[in-house]
């Protein structure tokens, strides 16, 4: 015989919070769940590898020029030195971020400094910074 709350539960679709452990519990072993986390593990890696980047970038301004006109040219690169300081705010405010792509960095400086220069300064630091 069953509990009237575990009908109303049954037809209404709502799980308890038994059945969503042992629900949760079936997908981390299952190969679904192993992919999911091995996904979880290498976005983790990306993160930290990007903010290693951001935090290099925020000492290295002049590093960022350079590439810039090194891989774009001479008048982005003077572009480019003009807005450099203003993107700082906008650098240490993706650190807080728990999830990080090199998209929403580039997302991030767009309303800042532009579209095509946070382009190429998205760009130069993925490809300078030592990380």
């Amino acid at each position: 015989m069953t509990s009237i709350a575990a009908e109303v539960n049954a037809k209404s679709g709502i799980l308890t919070e038994q059945e969503y452990a042992e629900l949760v519990l079936v997908f981390e072993k299952s190969e679904w769940g192993k992919t999911v986390r091995s996904y979880g593990q290498d976005r983790s890696v990306g993160t930290a590898a990007i903010k290693k980047a951001i935090k290099w970038a925020l000492h290295h301004e002049d590093d960022i020029v350079k590439g810039v006109r090194k891989w774009v040219g001479k008048e982005p690169a003077r572009r480019v030195e003009k807005v450099i300081y203003d993107i700082s705010p906008t650098l240490n405010r993706l650190l807080s971020y728990e999830d990080l792509v090199w998209q929403t960095v580039q997302d991030q400086l767009s309303p800042v400094i532009g579209r095509d220069l946070a382009f190429w300064i998205t760009k130069v630091i993925e490809w300078v910074a030592p990380v």
